[in-house]
């Protein structure tokens, strides 16, 4: 009974239509128009401007990673009391681009990159489902064409990427790119892709990772000569030695600011968790590598579209993230109803889970309670290893010709 109401749905096309519609407003109105946020309408961008600045310095052949001498390039007083800027040399194409035009008008170019950034993610994510590496799969509904796009464009996350004029829908759309074209010996395509997403390393690293492994030098290769080609510009300006060392100085900086430090409420991961509960809490990166080489060295026990969410899940929880990179969990969508698209209960538990990591935190701040403001972190860690649980029990069915014909819907 619940599959069939689950199908009537899915199936629905007034329903469909209805659920991309709200959350194209959603998107429209959060994100881009700014309702409820602070600075009244249209006044997004608050991150982009770090970029836009770095442009501006980087511009009149100054150095964009010394914060007295980008300080005195600024025309916002926020970013001069607390410029950060901590993007690696290979940012430099976006900034430099951003920084040719007023500030308003940059602000605008930021919001229709990061739209043709989520339109990228979305293609991508129905490719997944309509062109699985592994083809044992069919799916009867085309619910997921319309309802997984809803899902991806109204999410909160994705509004506020926007709004911020944020990187991470970026980063992930070429990411996510690089690792189609990678899979499918595309290496040009590839490589220059995964070079985009280094402008966010640590969601980049493990991917990077997993090519080294993987013995994928041709693609690393390209990725190598199209990441000095984006970073020209500061190694002109600063040399090539020495902008990494100005790069390092500024990670420095941005990592002292509150808003960075382990304990602070939009900080996400088990580190900060631990720091929070007052534990030991070193830095988890060695064990994100160490799990990255367990899946690559069992990788025949996974279902090979999986691995990708699957390292998406490891960076977030062991790596170094803030909560709104949350929206890097989008390749997830697919991978999960590919899996349970005929289990109406698994279904209805997925749903509550994602309605949970949706749930503001602002509603349980007055609990006073910084542990449970973390709750996103178990949730994406059951998420992760429900995936895992998924992807090695689809897998051995693939390889049991008895259960094969049972996949096939």
């Amino acid at each position: 009974m619940i599959q069939k109401w689950l199908d009537r749905i899915t199936q629905n096309r007034a329903i469909r239509l209805v659920f991309v519609i709200a959350a194209c407003l959603a998107l429209l109105s959060f994100g881009i128009v700014g309702i409820g946020r602070d600075g009244g309408l249209f006044q997004s961008g608050s991150d982009m401007k770090f970029m836009y600045f770095a442009g501006r310095t980087w511009l009149q052949g100054l150095n964009a990673y010394n914060p007295e001498i980008a300080s005195r390039i600024s025309e916002n007083a926020i970013a001069v009391e607390r410029y950060d800027f901590a993007y690696p040399p290979q940012i430099a194409p976006l900034s430099l681009g951003l920084a040719l035009f007023p500030f308003a008008i940059a602000r605008w170019l930021m919001v229709g990159l990061n739209l043709l950034s989520l339109t990228a993610i979305i293609i991508l994510s129905l490719l997944w489902i309509e062109q699985p590496e592994t083809a044992n799969w069919r799916l009867k509904s085309s619910g997921y064409r319309w309802f997984i796009p809803g899902l991806i464009i109204g999410n909160p996350f994705t509004a506020h990427i926007v709004w911020m004029g944020q990187s991470s829908l970026i980063a992930l759309a070429t990411l996510m790119a690089g690792w189609y074209a990678m899979r499918r010996d595309r290496p040009i395509l590839g490589g220059i892709a995964i070079a985009i997403a280094t402008i966010k390393p640590q969601l980049a690293i493990l991917i990077v990772l997993w090519l080294i492994l993987s013995r994928r030098w041709r693609v690393l290769g390209i990725a190598a000569i199209a990441g000095s080609i984006f970073c020209l510009v500061p190694i002109l300006i600063s040399g090539p030695i020495q902008v990494w060392f100005d790069w390092f100085d500024a990670i420095a900086i941005y990592k002292s600011q509150p808003y960075n430090m382990l304990g602070f409420r939009h900080m996400f991961g088990i580190q900060n968790t631990l720091a929070i509960m007052e534990l030991p809490a070193p830095s988890l990166l060695p064990l994100a590598l160490g799990l990255t080489a367990a899946v690559w060295w069992y990788q025949r026990k996974f279902v090979s579209d999986d691995i990708f969410g699957i390292l998406i899940v490891i960076s977030l929880l062991f790596g170094f993230a803030h909560d709104y990179d949350l929206v890097t969990l989008v390749p997830l969508l697919p991978l999960f109803w590919v899996h349970l698209h005929r289990r109406p209960l698994a279904i209805i538990g997925a749903i509550a889970l994602l309605l949970g990591l949706f749930f503001p935190q602002r509603f349980l701040r007055p609990l006073e309670i910084e542990l449970l403001l973390q709750f996103r972190v178990f949730i994406v860690a059951i998420l992760g290893i429900w995936l895992v649980k998924l992807s090695m029990n689809q897998s051995r069915a693939f390889k049991s010709p008895n259960q094969q014909t049972e996949l096939i819907h």
